[in-house]
């Protein structure tokens, strides 16, 4: 969503650190704009050389590496988001976040399972990147497929501490179309005021593709990354 990158970037800035953040180099302009509006440097990557990409600014800046996702202490960060939910909605009967590399999904979890077991959880995931779906129905991490999709945040493939947390909470993951979640991201702007990107928007397309089975349900959805050219539009 670029959430993170621009996260970074501004703590780093108020601090007074250098910030570099390595970019798929097919990542929207908004966002781009908005980790350099922050005092960030670029690295622009193919999607597949992102990692390698970050390991070789790390060796040759000294730079300490902060991953997105694959990290406990950037989960804690990301489960804060459904801490405030719960604390405005304590008895929720479903909870829904977008996943791709699985960071806020495992925060949404850990939080969820240790304040209110018996509630639902679902992952919302593009059809077009299902990685996470798979990964859980065979229980080994898979990769990501490398398609295109709407829902560029959401791209990435589960790692070990993601998927290890999801597994143990036994969450369930929907996929929707990229039609699906056109739709939602229209309903956001143009019925709900809200201006959200794609990625953000696949826990609304959720609830809409399962509108009659949560009938009746208290759901709660967690709407993530407005970073957004409207493209999609």
């Amino acid at each position: 969503s670029g959430n993170h990158g621009q996260a970074l970037a501004y703590a780093s800035s108020i601090r007074g650190i250098s910030c570099t953040v390595v970019v798929p180099d097919d990542a929207p302009q908004v966002k781009l704009d908005a980790m350099r509006g922050y005092g960030a440097e670029l690295v622009l990557t193919p999607h597949r050389d992102r990692v390698s990409t970050a390991q070789r600014v790390e060796r040759e800046t000294g730079a300490t590496f902060i991953h997105p996702f694959n990290d406990v202490r950037i989960v804690a960060g990301q489960a804060t988001a459904s801490l405030e939910l719960l604390a405005d909605v304590p008895d929720l009967d479903v909870l829904i976040a977008p996943v791709g590399g699985g960071g806020l999904m495992s925060g949404t979890t850990v939080v969820g399972r240790a304040l209110r077991p018996e509630m639902r959880l679902i992952g919302a995931e593009p059809a077009q990147v299902d990685d996470a779906k798979r990964s859980l129905a065979t229980g080994e991490i898979q990769p990501a497929t490398g398609k295109a999709t709407i829902a560029d945040g959401l791209r990435t493939a589960l790692q070990q501490i993601t998927f290890d947390i999801m597994t143990a909470g036994q969450i369930e993951i929907e996929t929707v179309t990229e039609d699906q979640i056109a739709v939602a991201a229209r309903f956001h702007l143009f019925r709900m005021k809200h201006l959200v990107e794609p990625s953000g928007a696949t826990g609304l397309a959720v609830v809409r593709k399962l509108s009659h089975q949560l009938a009746g349900q208290k759901v709660g959805v967690i709407v993530s990354g407005g970073n957004t050219d409207l493209a999609w539009l």
